[in-house]
């Protein structure tokens, strides 16, 4: 039986211009997330400018991705440099490219719409321990952990993955039965996370079972969460700050579906799988909480999503989406909903995700559908798009990424489409690999132009991209 594909974000580091003076670390610290006056239709509104990660890891001649996110004006564009001569080079997409030579160095982003305003990134460059598998251009390769697993109808397999922003080689992987295991190398060797917990009922442990989702804090790498439900045996929310090596749960409860908002870690979205399907929220990850109501009563999983991308310039941390019987938007932190269709999820939830034109995609249980309004309305994809379940995609910045989940039968290929026109889709050039259980997730690594897909009892594959 074919295995499955799982997709990873790594972090590349590209070339720019190097020609700035060097500033203190004292003077990186204080133009960090400084603001000036707002320009570009919203004079009203400071200009703020941040970089993700704030703190990276990078191998000799490695990748770093790094992101800046601008509010307070509609022009969004920055200009990347790195500050020492010999310190490596970034692109305009903000991707590093380290030096052969070890060393500290510093990348920066200035705003275009005030040069004032600029935010500083460290990188810590040095020899790794082992070698990252040999991919094939636009040709997938399995690098499911050797550990065993159950593969039945009452046991998932592979669930769940993510890469940390801050150093892309080390990846996370969600397995029902065996729980987290790591790999520092991109798949190449992998460790446990803990084997057993005498006792799942406290909210301390050292083990968890059946980890549903993944997140790695983008500005500390041993800061982690994990959502635990459905058959685990320590449900709940549960925080690590030492890399995943012990946890404390925060909130006890059958929880699947989790958001979290793109510019404070701890600002975080759970929904539920229970028979009454509930949504909570934390401001201050994970210490208190919030009930909110829901709009519909139908139970098991929901897809949650915070409709905010920075990216794009558009929505805000009060604006979200759940997945359920329909999409359901509210623009108030969910005071109030709107029911904005009538698409219905895949069961266990789905995700979506922004095109780089802005464009929001969404996984159904009969196909993909789009919004061009950040949810407001939304449309059926027909075109290339097979009846049946999709659960996720995702976008290498010029591309779109696609698989269904739910095959019918029928063995399943990655699809993509352009990055501007996501109503017409075809397969991939991989498409000669099929899965006979396609993806619940795909992960790039924009740093090493890495597909990762995660196919459940299909296994973990990955895919190194051919430039578009």
């Amino acid at each position: 039986m074919a295995r499955s594909v799982v997709c990873v974000i790594v972090l590349l580091f590209a070339a720019a211009g190097c020609g700035n003076a060097m500033p203190s670390e004292e003077q990186r610290q204080g133009s960090a997330g400084a603001t000036a006056g707002g320009a570009g239709g919203q004079a009203n509104t400071p200009i703020s400018l941040a970089i993700q990660p704030r703190q990276a890891a990078a191998g000799l001649s490695g990748f770093v991705q790094f992101t800046a996110i601008v509010s307070g004006t509609d022009d969004i564009a920055v200009a990347w440099s790195v500050d020492e001569p010999n310190g490596g080079s970034v692109s305009s997409s903000g991707r590093y490219s380290a030096p052969s030579v070890a060393g500290t160095y510093h990348v920066s982003a200035t705003s275009h719409a005030d040069p004032k305003m600029k935010d500083h990134a460290t990188v810590t460059v040095g020899a790794v321990a082992g070698t990252p598998p040999a991919l094939v251009v636009d040709r997938w390769t399995e690098i499911t952990p050797p550990i065993p697993y159950q593969l039945d109808a009452g046991h998932a397999g592979i669930i769940s993955f993510a890469i940390d922003p801050s150093a892309p080689d080390t990846l996370y992987v969600g397995i029902e039965g065996p729980g987290l295991i790591r790999s520092t190398d991109r798949g190449a060797t992998w460790q446990a996370l803990g084997h057993s917990d005498p006792d799942p009922y406290d909210d301390e442990s050292s083990f968890l079972d059946l980890p549903v989702s993944i997140a790695v804090d983008p500005h500390e790498s041993q800061h982690l969460y994990v959502t635990e439900g459905v058959r685990g045996a320590a449900n709940g929310f549960w925080v690590s700050h030492d890399g995943g090596s012990s946890w404390l749960r925060k909130k006890s409860d059958d929880l699947t579906s989790r958001a979290i908002d793109p510019l404070d870690f701890n600002h975080v979205l759970v929904g539920t799988h229970n028979f009454m399907p509930s949504l909570y929220e934390t401001k201050d990850g994970g210490d208190t909480w919030r009930s909110i109501p829901l709009p519909f009563g139908d139970g098991g999983s929901f897809g949650v999503r915070m409709l905010f991308d920075p990216l794009t310039n558009q929505g805000d941390s009060s604006t979200w989406l759940l997945h359920g019987p329909g999409h359901f938007r509210t623009t108030d932190a969910g005071a109030t909903w709107t029911k904005v269709s009538d698409i219905g999820a895949v069961h266990g939830g789905d995700g979506q995700f922004y095109g780089p034109d802005g464009v929001l995609y969404s996984g159904a249980w009969d196909g993909m559908a789009l919004s061009k309004d950040n949810g407001i309305t939304w449309q059926r994809i027909s075109d290339g798009i097979a009846y049946g379940s999709f659960q996720t995609g995702t976008t290498d910045g010029t591309r779109l990424f696609t698989m269904q989940t739910n095959n019918w039968g029928n063995d399943v290929a990655l699809l993509t489409a352009s990055g501007t026109d996501g109503e017409h889709w075809q397969p991939y050039a991989a498409a000669s690999q099929k899965f006979a259980l396609g993806a619940n997730g795909l992960y790039f690594d924009a740093a090493n132009r890495i597909l990762y897909s995660t196919n459940m009892s299909s296994g973990l594959w990955a895919i190194k991209l051919g430039e578009p």
